[in-house]
């Protein structure tokens, strides 16, 4: 099967996931009606709480694993909390900081007699001074008689909470057999590393931190350890400088985490033959995922709303699936429309599978309106899923995440410096994608590749570098790359004995003429605070660095991508905005493009328009409309007919063209013969019609009714009825005949051989569910139009 076969006809691998984690007493009864349902409309496969199934008598497990294996439908065990296995727990100890006035002579009494405690004494106008494994009254000197306060370390064991603990074996034993078998794999929710770090000094307000005999220097292991005679930096707050001390205990804490945490409980898995998803959430501050993602080496990957820094850590770790967490049916009650936006917005920043909610407040979900369609929705997602997950990523635009200044941040009242970084490049991110600019964050096992496949390299608020990573720096630009720095400039070498050959490499860098410094001053708007764009686009420019694919009229509401598979080229373009958008798009080559429509799996021409400057396509996305384009230098694709919808001059396989005579689109006026909900027919006007009758949980069914005479010169033309405006499942009828289902904008028809000469009628029959927080309000629904009728010329 070739790819446009597999595109068509998708694997269910790439079908939406939902979880159940809200069901908190389920039965095997209610589980088996909802593998039913779902497997009705496409999907396969779903997120269960595994800790739901140890209450089930082992007969009813029986029988629920059985039915999973013969639909077939499998289940992930969503597991919370610590996971561990016993190989792979971390043996933490807390350090608490404890304050104290000198002349407390108790706590010096403690510091010398307590072999477990450190001390530090601060002297005003001094630096620290730390006295290492205070043991003994010879080892306690009083600094001088101005000393104000005390600081005292003790370590103490660490106990987790017995709920914070699951133990993967248990659950490898429990469901051994069922595994690959109905069971297919572990959805893993660890508690956030960093953010069970942060956790533990915010609880104490900054006097605790975590631990381990492992990150102590010894004679036989200096890699990824740290001086504990310095352990007092981590709560000294230096403004001059990002604390190299914090960067290599967090540094070294990460190596304990993947060594003694996360590398077990894979290589546990993969012994199994177990699939793992590793799942992060949204509150946690982002510069954790690309590191998570590093220590954990999951399968694929799951973020909440951070989905580019989240695809960027699965592409960097080269996974082939992406997934995002999305409120699809929920208690939010979206329309099939909207889950599509919200599918699309995914797509467009790196997902390529997407992750369910269901309602919480009610699992059968099949009484909402839009469910009876929700496989038009799966098909879709299927079909994009399937691109995305088998395709390259390529961008010219590589943003590096500065986590290593993030670790320097990391004090108790610098966090919500933290949080201005991470906010920086949210911002960033969104600037380069509203300017079609795609873009890639990259860590420091990227940067440090021996290919670069970018064009520029942006470092925002990074302050803190290796030696090692400037001088990769230095060697892209010799191989033609540029650098842009914005904020501030990498100017502390995270080693001390490196910081003279930094200053130097760095010197040399500035002055080469593809390395572009902005500081903080010239890269905000004075009156909004936000990120001023305009020197960023003018580097881009200066140095031809755009999107391969462009728009002549720039259209922020529109986003590209762009990705590879073997020789295809594919170019997934989206309106995120709620307005229609006409523009002619550029592509590489004109000559060898076809267009792949997502929503039924067919091969479509493609429009184009001769412009005095180049062969261009022109495109019309309507409200949150996404199309696909693809470039197959193997084919030499001349659509065999073209839609023209607007007299011109066109220009087809290099031909030029002339289109006179097509005449205007032809509007629907008037009124219309409606009912609502099957009650009795009334006439009114499309425009006079507001909010709607409904039945319980506002589901609704409205049928809209005209009889209309066309001119008869549109006889002669292709015609599509465009319904303009719709909430939310349209069916039409014309003159009779039926012409199917539309679930999110466009809605339109083709109807060439239904227009009969005289009268014609034209049915409408919409159905949508009011959602509950706009239940009395005045808010349309229904169609809203305008409905038209559209005539074409195929050449």
């Amino acid at each position: 099967m070739d790819f446009l076969d597999s595109f068509q006809n998708p694997q269910e691998e790439y079908c939406p996931v939902p979880v159940w984690n809200w069901q908190t007493n389920p039965t095997v009864e209610g589980l088996l009606r909802t593998i039913t349902e779902y497997s009705l409309h496409g999907i396969h496969e779903c997120v269960v709480d595994a800790k739901m199934f140890t209450d089930f008598p082992k007969k009813e497990k029986q029988m629920l694993f059985s039915v999973c294996a013969s639909a077939p439908f499998s289940l992930w065990l969503y597991l919370k909390g610590w996971i561990y296995t016993p190989q792979s727990e971390l043996n933490f100890t807390t350090l608490r900081l404890l304050r104290y006035p000198i002349l407390e002579n108790r706590v010096l009494d403690l510091a010398q007699y307590d072999g477990d405690v450190r001390a530090i004494f601060l002297q005003k106008g001094d630096e620290f001074r730390h006295i290492p494994n205070v043991s003994s009254q010879d080892q306690v000197v009083l600094l001088a008689d101005e000393a104000d306060q005390l600081l005292i370390f003790q370590e103490e064991e660490y106990v987790s909470l017995e709920e914070e603990k699951t133990d993967l074996d248990h659950y490898i034993h429990l469901y051994e057999n069922e595994f690959n078998h109905a069971i297919k794999g572990f959805f893993l929710d660890p508690i956030g590393f960093y953010r069970f770090v942060r956790d533990i000094s915010s609880q104490s307000k900054g006097k605790k931190v975590l631990w381990n005999p492992c990150l102590v220097a010894s004679e036989a292991n200096q890699k990824d350890t740290i001086d504990s005679r310095q352990i007092y930096r981590l709560w000294y707050d230096d403004p001059d400088q990002v604390s190299r001390f914090r960067v290599q205990y967090y540094t070294a804490l990460n190596s304990v985490f993947k060594k003694h945490y996360s590398k077990p409980i894979l290589q546990r898995c993969k012994e199994k033959n177990i699939h793992v998803i590793g799942r992060f959430h949204f509150d946690e501050f982002l510069n954790e995922s690309i590191q998570n993602y590093r220590h954990s080496d999951v399968s694929t990957a799951i973020f909440s709303y951070a989905e580019k820094l989240t695809s960027s850590a699965s592409w960097i770790n080269r996974e082939t699936r992406t997934i995002s967490e999305t409120y699809a049916f929920s208690q939010w009650e979206p329309t099939l429309q909207k889950m599509k936006a919200n599918a699309d917005w995914e797509f467009l920043k790196g997902i390529d599978k997407v992750l369910l909610y269901g309602d919480p407040d009610d699992s059968d979900v099949s009484k909402y309106s839009y469910w009876e369609y929700f496989h038009l929705y799966s098909d879709y997602v299927k079909r994009l899923g399937f691109v995305l997950s088998n395709s390259e990523r390529l961008c010219k635009v590589g943003v590096f995440y500065p986590i290593k200044s993030s670790y320097g941040l990391m004090v108790p009242n610098q966090w919500e410096q933290v949080d201005i970084l991470e906010s920086l490049l949210s911002e960033l991110s969104n600037l380069l994608s509203s300017h079609q600019i795609d873009h890639n964050f990259i860590n420091h096992e990227k940067l440090m590749e021996e290919t670069l496949d970018f064009s520029i390299l942006i470092f925002c608020r990074c302050q803190c570098l290796y030696l090692s990573e400037l001088k990769r720096l230095q060697k892209f630009i010799e191989e033609g790359g540029s650098v842009l720095f914005l904020h501030t400039l990498p100017s502390i070498s995270v080693n001390a004995k490196n910081q003279d050959e930094l200053d130097v490499t760095l010197a040399t860098l500035l002055q080469s003429e593809n390395v572009h410094y902005f500081p903080q001053s010239e890269i905000t708007n004075p009156l909004t605070f936000s990120m001023n764009p305009k020197p960023i686009f003018e580097v881009f420019q200066e140095h031809q660095i755009s999107s391969e694919v462009r728009l002549l009229d720039p259209d922020p509401n529109i986003h590209i991508i762009h990705r590879k598979a073997g020789e295809k080229n594919f170019y997934f373009i989206a309106n995120i905005g709620s307005s229609t958008a006409n523009n002619a798009i550029i592509f590489p080559d004109q000559h060898k493009l076809e267009m792949w429509n997502a929503e039924n799996g067919k091969v479509q021409p493609i429009r184009i328009r001769y412009h005095e400057k180049k062969d261009v396509y022109s495109v019309r996305l309507y409200p949150y409309e996404a199309k696909l384009f693809v470039h197959d230098p193997e084919k030499e694709i001349i659509p065999s007919s073209v839609f023209v919808f607007q007299n011109g001059h066109y220009k087809i396989g290099g031909i030029p063209l002339t289109v006179n005579g097509i005449p205007s689109t032809f509007v629907l006026r008037g009124d219309w013969t409606i009912s609502i909900n099957k009650k009795d027919p009334f006439v009114s006007n499309l425009s006079s019609l507001q909010q709607l009758q409904y039945e319980q949980d506002g589901i609704f069914e409205v049928t809209y009714r005209k009889d209309f005479v066309i001119p008869n010169e549109y006889l002669h033309f292709g015609l599509v009825v465009d319904l303009g405006e719709v909430r939310d499942n349209a069916d039409l009828y014309f003159n009779g005949k039926f012409y199917g289902l539309r679930c999110w904008p466009p809605y339109r028809y083709q109807i060439f051989k239904s227009l009969l000469k005289g009268e014609n009628t034209i049915e409408i029959r919409v159905t949508g569910k009011i959602p509950k927080q706009t239940i009395g309000l005045n808010r349309r629904e229904g169609l809203m139009g305008p409905v038209q009728i559209i005539p074409y010329q195929a050449l």
